[in-house]
């Protein structure tokens, strides 16, 4: 769960990021672009088996705490079933990062582009490189 000092230091983040991206996208001819990264971990080829993999474990680990019949030791499963799922999101959505990074560097110069940013955090940028990320990624 995200605290509330997380999500202020993620939307300060996100603020320094969209100033810094219009700053740099009026200095020039500068090609900027942009990529839906909640779309990528959620829409991509890699997301998806990834996904099916943390579901089918996380079926698992319920059907474990459903064989638990006392109440104290079901507490306790349940809360180390959380931590291991929460983990494993974390560990899952790093590898389909590790997947993104180099689709997004190889269209990043293909289309010239100096930078590429998350959408979320630009209001504009010269291409969007959602679509393409995710035909290469095997939508």
């Amino acid at each position: 769960m995200v605290k509330w000092w997380q999500a202020v230091l993620f939307g300060l983040a996100g603020l320094v990021i969209g100033i810094a991206g219009t700053y740099l996208l009026t200095r020039g001819s500068q090609q900027m672009a942009v990529v839906d990264m909640s779309r990528l971990l959620k829409e991509s080829a890699p997301a998806k088996e990834l996904t099916a993999k943390l579901n089918a474990q996380a079926k698992s680990l319920e059907d474990a705490i459903g064989k638990i019949t006392n109440a104290q030791e079901k507490a306790s499963k349940t809360a180390q079933y959380q931590s291991q799922l929460s983990r494993l999101n974390q560990d899952y959505t790093a590898e389909v990062v590790a997947k993104v990074d180099p689709v997004l560097k190889q269209l990043a110069k293909k289309h010239g582009a100096q930078a590429v940013f998350v959408k979320d955090a630009v209001r504009y940028a010269n291409i969007d490189l959602t679509e393409e990320a995710l035909a290469e990624l095997g939508k």
